[in-house]
């Protein structure tokens, strides 16, 4: 349950802050990486002196994790890569634009995580609303459990097709029931058990 306030407490704070990299950022998201940079840093510095140039380093993570691996492989910039599973969006169109990271984004379905949060005010003017990008390349899996490549926007909506049309149909006849299944269903599409599965039944389905 801590880690799960912890995780609620940083998600919102959707504030958007300057990177130092370049572009704009979840403030939440940032204040978690400053949190741990130093140790952190020092590890990678750590391994790169002792194993030289032949030591690659990787970086992933699931929901907030997969945020603070973004801003992470973006502040080391040493990186040979990074996986996100389940990543909400991180930063604004600027921060996206000069994100040069090798990047591969996992989102499972109807991951409602992977969605939030569209916009934020910039926390130096809070009259202005930036929108939130996500980076990297798209890996999709659809309700059939197949990968799918660098999807178009057009496609993913259609795979979700109906879903925004049940949730307006149950609000109006107040069916509760209705509201509760299709929530939870976005929410457990977040669940790493469920990315674990899908993206290992993908790697041996294509063996």
């Amino acid at each position: 349950m801590r880690d799960v306030l912890r995780d609620i407490v940083a998600d919102g704070r959707f504030f958007l802050v300057a990177s130092g990299q370049g572009g704009f950022v979840h403030e939440g998201f940032a204040a978690e990486v400053a949190s741990c940079w130093v140790p952190l840093t020092g590890y990678l510095d750590e391994q790169r002196r002792s194993h030289g140039e032949d030591w690659k380093v990787w970086f992933t993570g699931h929901s907030l994790g997969a945020a603070v691996a973004t801003l992470v492989a973006d502040r080391d910039g040493g990186g040979q890569g990074l996986y996100t599973f389940g990543s909400p969006l991180v930063g604004d169109g600027s921060f996206r634009d000069d994100f040069h990271v090798n990047t591969y984004r996992i989102v499972h379905h109807r991951d409602i995580v992977t969605r939030v949060p569209p916009f934020g005010p910039y926390k130096a003017d809070t009259t202005r609303v930036g929108r939130y990008e996500h980076v990297g390349s798209l890996r999709y899996i659809d309700g059939s459990d197949e990968l799918i490549d660098e999807p178009s926007t057009q496609q993913v909506t259609a795979l979700r097709a109906g879903r925004f049309e049940a949730l307006v149909n149950a609000a109006f006849e107040l069916r509760l029931g209705a509201l509760w299944e299709i929530a939870t269903d976005d929410l457990n599409d977040h669940a790493p058990l469920y990315y674990a599965l899908k993206m290992w039944n993908a790697y041996v389905s294509d063996l």
